[in-house]
Parts: C-alpha cells; sequence; structure tokens
C-alpha cells in the first residue's frame, strides 16, 4: 500500500522563503491535521470510503464523485483466494476498478478515497 503523508524524522524541518522555518513539530502537527480532515470528510460521506470483495480479481466500484485526480488508498482486510498485487483504474465522474494481479483474488479490500485540494 502506498504512503502519500508521513510524519518526518526528528530533525527535519523546511525553510519556506528564507525566513519562515518550520520544524518538525509544526511539519506533523500539519500532517496531523491533514489526516483528522480526511477522517472528518469521510464521516460526513459515507461514498468516499468503504469494503469492496474482488470476483475473479477485480471489482467495480460505482461512485460519480470520483475524478481524474482523485488518490485512493487500498488495504486488504481478509486475504482469500490467490492474493495478488492490488491496482485501481479511474474513470472520471463514474467510478473506479480495483483490480488484481491475480485472477482467483476474491480478498476483502477497504478503499478510502482521498481528493487533493
Amino acid at each position: 500500500m502506498a504512503t502519500y503523508l508521513s510524519p518526518l524524522p526528528q530533525s527535519s524541518a523546511v525553510v519556506i522563503k528564507e525566513k519562515l522555518t518550520l520544524t518538525n513539530d509544526w511539519l506533523n502537527w500539519l500532517y496531523e491535521l491533514s489526516r483528522y480532515a480526511v477522517r472528518l470528510l469521510n464521516r460526513y460521506d459515507s461514498t468516499l470510503s468503504g469494503l469492496a470483495t474482488l470476483v475473479g480479481g477485480t471489482k467495480v466500484i460505482a461512485n460519480t464523485k470520483i475524478k481524474s485526480t482523485s488518490m485512493i488508498r487500498l488495504t486488504a482486510q481478509t486475504s482469500s483466494g490467490t492474493p495478488g498485487i492490488l491496482s485501481i483504474v479511474l474513470n472520471a465522474g463514474v467510478g473506479f476498478t480495483i483490480m488484481s494481479s491475480s485472477g482467483t483474488d476474491t480478498s476483502t479490500v477497504f478503499y478510502e478515497i482521498v481528493e487533493v485540494f
């Protein structure tokens, strides 16, 4: 599973425009704030996450909120059949397809749609 945001090492700092330095404490605070925002959005919009059970290694998820810039996080919940490597194909305005590299994968997968603002 790909991680799009992750905490920085203790010695990290970012300098912006030579006058503003964001220390590790501030960067971790911003990281936690972004994670909270995603959880808050998902709480009020249940179409942004869910469980999918693969059939023959694929599952089509209909969701008109999908954009070409949407990011989707996948987490395997239960392995069944012959688990493979998961990938996504987006279809903006229609939904997305979860695909496994194994045609006999019948695992259950949690998906989370993340919109980058």
